[in-house]
């Protein structure tokens, strides 16, 4: 039973990719991530006119090595309907801070049955998973 656990967890690390994107600098250290990683890509966007496109289209595509993912988002706040925030200031006193958008989208890849896409979308990073039949895609932020 043991050697079964075994082969399910090597065929689940072998279909996951990594996707960085590397906004507006170089990415300078591809040869550390090529040693630790299988497979990746480095894709170079603009995080803010990215994010300004998925929030008024809710469309958005990532071209990768292993094909294009066309994706369809939709917001999904992950708060509760009752969630505040506070700070506490320096005389004790608790201020309820405004709610921020929301910054987290959920949705799929058009043309790809039983797809999930889960993305968290700033003017400066994109970063979250797309899970596809065929592997699992992580997208996060390259640093350089």
């Amino acid at each position: 039973m043991l050697r079964r656990s075994v082969v399910k967890i090597l065929l689940l690390s072998l279909t996951v990719s990594i996707t960085l994107i590397a906004a507006d600098h170089a990415f300078a250290n591809q040869t550390a991530i090529a040693k630790r990683l299988g497979k990746y890509d480095v894709l170079k966007l603009d995080a803010k006119s990215a994010a300004s496109q998925i929030r008024r289209t809710g469309k958005f595509s990532l071209k990768t090595s292993q094909r294009v993912f066309d994706l369809q988002l939709v917001p999904h706040d992950l708060r509760s309907n009752d969630y505040r925030s506070q700070v506490i200031g320096s005389d004790g006193v608790a201020r309820e801070l405004p709610r921020n958008p929301v910054n987290t989208y959920k949705g799929f890849v058009s043309g790809m049955k039983s797809t999930q896409v889960r993305l968290t979308i700033t003017d400066d990073s994109i970063e979250g998973a797309i899970l596809t039949a065929n592997g699992h895609y992580f997208i996060q932020p390259a640093r350089s």
